[in-house]
């Protein structure tokens, strides 16, 4: 009895190794670790000064706050995002960042992505331009590459007055009817505009000249490598002489321009920089090789959620150019007979074939131009014209002629220099030492000059610096040591 007593007893002695377990609250023992949230807006601000618009709009996707810091209008005076192709619902998107300290507007569209089915859908829109004009009253400048622009809403009058740089880079456009030009009336609506480049684009027409030389403070114009530009000496006679009041610099690089086009432009006393430059295969297909007919697609931008097209709206690359037809004619020459190509357009009559004598083709005359017909919207052959001494002399009258047999005849005085500060001609096989002599005599001003892939020998470069030994020669087809002292 005595013993059940005691082992009962021992039972319900509480047995301290049996006692439920409490574990403790973990507490996490690290080291304290610095990231950027921790910065102060204002340091935060100083930083993102320094980062493209867009690193500052991803880093203001990441959280409320920095949504909010990054809305800041001193980020904003520079809206560029040109580095990346966008459509045009997320350039819109993009577009709640711009402000009344906006200055610079840069975007790329998506035409550089064809043939992508969305390459066609309008990059810049009324909605767009009409939200520049109003919320961004010091915007200066504009630029679009790789865009696609629906003309038929869009043209350049709906654009902000305050502009004074517009730049358009490899775009399309669809056209509406040609009798409302692009172009029309911006010497009225941009009278502040001083740069316009129109650069790698297939809708430049020379008649554009005329409206462009209205403009009253235009001083830089581009036109590079618009393979248009050509056969433009009624269009840009008519303008060197009673526009361009102001013009200080033209770039016709890689465009088919010839000696009487670019003739034009000596009567432009104020012209202080000229470039040229032969046109290669690579950047003709860029300005011509334009994507196949298609018809502008409005993303909804504008909330209404719906595509609109206009049938029968083409690239102008489509209604450009002309229809021609080859013919071949012999005609006799001095040893036999010269096969003549001449081009037609159908439906016209063609006059007959008259007997001049013989034709005289210089040898190699013609090895300066591209021997292949690059492919363009209509498949037709891109003439192409080459600049020659001829062309460059025309600017200024040397005292002692420089070229034999070529009399200049004007119908006014004119200064005999020409005060060209910068002249570039690259890759131009018939400029000769004939230009050296022309503009060592008629170029006071000259101080950089740039003959890249000319004909120029290195004796005529030596000639030339000693004639003028402040202007810099540059000549990357010659070892340097030849000429440079």
């Amino acid at each position: 009895m005595e013993q059940q007593e005691a082992s009962s007893s021992r039972k319900r002695r509480p047995d301290k190794d049996l006692a439920p377990y409490e574990p403790q609250a973990k507490v996490f023992q690290a080291e304290h670790i610095f990231n950027i949230s921790h910065f102060s807006d204002e340091i935060l601000l100083e930083i993102l000064k320094h980062l493209d618009s867009e690193s500052i709009y991803s880093f203001g996707c990441t959280c409320t706050r920095f949504k909010d810091l990054t809305k800041d209008k001193q980020l904003w005076q520079v809206f560029d995002f040109d580095a990346i192709p966008l459509s045009g619902i997320e350039i819109l998107r993009r577009m709640r960042y711009i402000n009344c300290e906006t200055r610079v507007f840069r975007i790329r569209g998506l035409q550089g992505t064809y043939p992508a089915s969305n390459w066609r859908n309008a990059t810049i829109t009324e909605l767009m331009l009409t939200m520049l004009t109003d919320m961004c009253p010091k915007l200066e400048e504009f630029s679009l590459t790789h865009g696609f622009l629906n003309t038929s809403k869009i043209n350049i009058l709906k654009f902000p007055k305050t502009l004074k740089t517009v730049t358009f880079r490899s775009c399309s456009v669809s056209f509406p009817p040609r009798q409302h030009p692009f172009f029309s009336k911006i010497d009225q609506h941009l009278e502040q505009l001083q740069k316009l480049a129109l650069e790698f684009c297939d809708w430049f027409e020379t008649h554009d000249l005329i409206l462009f030389s209205k403009i009253p403070n235009l001083q830089d114009l581009s036109l590079r490598g618009c393979g248009s530009l050509k056969d433009c000496v009624p269009y840009g006679s008519l303008a060197s002489r009673f526009g361009f009041k102001k013009l200080e610099r033209l770039d016709v690089r890689e465009t088919p321009i010839s000696d009487s086009d670019i003739q034009c432009f000596n009567v432009t006393t104020t012209l202080k920089e000229l470039l040229l430059e032969r046109p290669t295969r690579q950047s003709l297909m860029e300005s011509t090789q334009a994507p196949p007919m298609a018809v502008a697609e409005d993303e909804s931008l504008d909330g209404a959620g719906s595509s609109t097209s206009r049938p029968g709206m083409s690239l102008a690359t489509d209604i450009m150019v002309p229809r021609l037809r080859r013919r071949f004619t012999n005609i006799p020459g001095g040893g036999g007979e010269i096969r003549v190509e001449a081009l037609q357009t159908p439906g016209r009559p063609q006059p007959p074939i008259q007997n001049y004598g013989p034709i005289i083709i210089l040898p190699g005359f013609l090895s300066d131009q591209i021997s292949a017909n690059v492919p363009n919207g209509g498949n037709n052959p891109i003439l192409v014209a080459s600049i020659t001494d001829r062309g460059i002399c025309g600017f200024g009258l040397s005292r002692n002629p420089v070229l034999e047999g070529v009399v200049w005849i004007r119908a006014e005085w004119r200064n005999p220099n020409t005060y060209i500060e910068r002249l570039v001609i690259r890759f131009y096989k018939f400029v000769t030492d004939a230009t050296l002599r022309h503009l060592a005599t008629c170029s006071p001003r000259l101080k950089y000059l740039d003959i890249t892939g000319t004909g120029i020998t290195p004796q005529g470069i030596d000639e030339f610096k000693f004639l003028k030994p402040e202007c810099t020669v540059v000549a990357e087809h010659l070892p340097a040591s030849q000429f440079l002292k």
